[in-house]
């Protein structure tokens, strides 16, 4: 197929985890291009956006991060600046399909299994930040008439994630053969395999698919058993978990998300726990 006839996609964010695998995964019939948004470089952004006419926006890129320790930074704010800059940009457009990259943090403390329909209750100014950014985004496309895709992914992981996150921070300790404290780790949560994230956004985008999707295996898993199974590919024993570690203030310990949603449209994830965390595995054994 001819480039010029191919469907164009343009994705910030393209450096991070699920960037760089959205990209890697995305059908051979799109033309895909990246493009890094910073503080200093929105002209030069809104001059590529409108030189390539994109027909597929994929909003993935977030300054200042979602790690614990920057969850509450002022700084993630300016990412709604940013986010207004280039909706004036997006507005010049004559058709756009826009896809967001949300968050669970935008419901906040739940101790139930989270559907689309649950009420927004952010507890931190990172969730804030992301339930802004979708209500704008959301506006912004009804003003202009584009169609409208939010993307909520609850915890993703697999090759190439955050070195300093969970599951590949103890799979480095069992490689390397390193003592590990954990925090008591009796959070219960939802985790999904990469490819199975990006089946999913390769499955809406295929089907056009609008309004707000959670991104999630619908499993709950109890963080300590999901380390116990890394522990025991390794035969390894020196984890210890340690509950005056455990964080206090801000914090849900249930993290779970309903995806009935998404199997209505006739998704289902490849991978359970223990086959997404052997492929992990595997790579970081290479």
């Amino acid at each position: 197929m001819e480039r010029e006839n191919k469907l164009k996609v343009m994705i910030s964010g393209a450096n991070g985890f699920l960037g760089k695998n959205l990209i890697a995964h995305l059908p051979k019939t799109y033309d895909v291009r990246s493009v890094s948004i910073r503080h200093d470089n929105l002209k030069s952004v809104g001059d590529d956006i409108l030189k390539y006419q994109p027909d597929i926006f994929i909003y993935n890129g977030w300054y200042d991060g979602n790690s614990f320790s920057s969850v509450n930074n002022y700084e993630q704010f300016d990412n709604i600046n940013i986010a207004i800059e280039l909706g004036k940009v997006f507005s010049q457009l004559k058709d756009l399909y826009f896809v967001g990259v949300g968050s669970f943090a935008e419901y906040g403390i739940n101790k139930t299994l989270i559907s689309e329909e649950d009420k927004e209750c952010a507890n931190n100014y990172y969730g804030a930040s992301k339930s802004i950014l979708k209500t704008f985004t959301k506006t912004l496309c009804e003003v202009n008439n584009f169609k409208w895709l939010w993307l909520r992914p609850c915890y993703i992981y697999g090759p190439g994630d955050v070195h300093s996150r969970l599951i590949p921070n103890t799979i480095q300790a069992c490689i390397n053969n390193k003592n590990l404290t954990l925090n008591s780790c009796d959070s219960i949560v939802d985790y999904l395999y990469i490819d199975d994230f990006t089946s999913a956004v390769n499955q809406l985008l295929l089907n056009k698919n609008t309004g707000i999707f959670n991104i999630c295996s619908g499993e709950q898993y109890v963080v300590k058993d999901i380390i116990n199974v890394i522990k025991q590919e390794f035969n390894y024993h020196n984890i210890t978990f340690d509950s005056s570690k455990d964080r206090k203030n801000s914090y849900t310990n249930h993290i779970c998300g309903n995806n009935s949603k998404l199997q209505q449209i006739g998704w289902s994830a490849k991978y359970n726990i223990q086959s997404g965390i052997n492929k992990t595995i595997k790579n970081y054994e290479k």
